[in-house]
Order: structure tokens, then C-alpha cells, then sequence
């Protein structure tokens, strides 16, 4: 419920119709932890953390929205 809270809830409050979810065709922005460590975070389906190590990719974009 908490995940759920972060992810799929607010995608479908700013009606984002491509993300919230991991399926095909949809933005993936995810991160990786592990013993409560950042490892990876890929942002657009690009790796920009590899290992807790910034890899200087520099994907995706910044969301601009209007509260409804």
C-alpha cells in the first residue's frame, strides 16, 4: 500500500498516463536498495547510479504540473 501510495496513486492524480506502473512502454524511474543504501536508480530506462556510483548518464526530464 505504501509503494502504491508513491507511485501509481500520484501518476493517476496528475492524470500521468505513461507512469506509475513497470510495464512496457511506460517511463521507467526506479531505485535499488539494498540494506537501506541507494545501489541503482535508472531514470527514463537509463542507469545514472550503478553500484551507489553516479555514472554521469543524465536522462529524463523534469515534470512540470499544475495542482489540480
Amino acid at each position: 500500500e505504501a509503494i502504491n501510495k508513491v507511485t501509481a496513486m500520484p501518476a493517476e492524480k496528475f492524470n500521468l498516463s505513461n507512469r506509475g506502473w513497470i510495464r512496457e512502454g511506460y517511463v521507467a524511474d526506479l531505485v535499488v536498495f539494498k540494506d537501506f543504501e541507494i545501489k541503482n536508480v535508472i531514470v527514463d530506462g537509463a542507469v545514472v547510479v550503478r553500484d551507489g556510483v553516479a555514472t554521469g548518464a543524465r536522462s529524463g526530464r523534469p515534470l512540470l504540473h499544475r495542482l489540480p
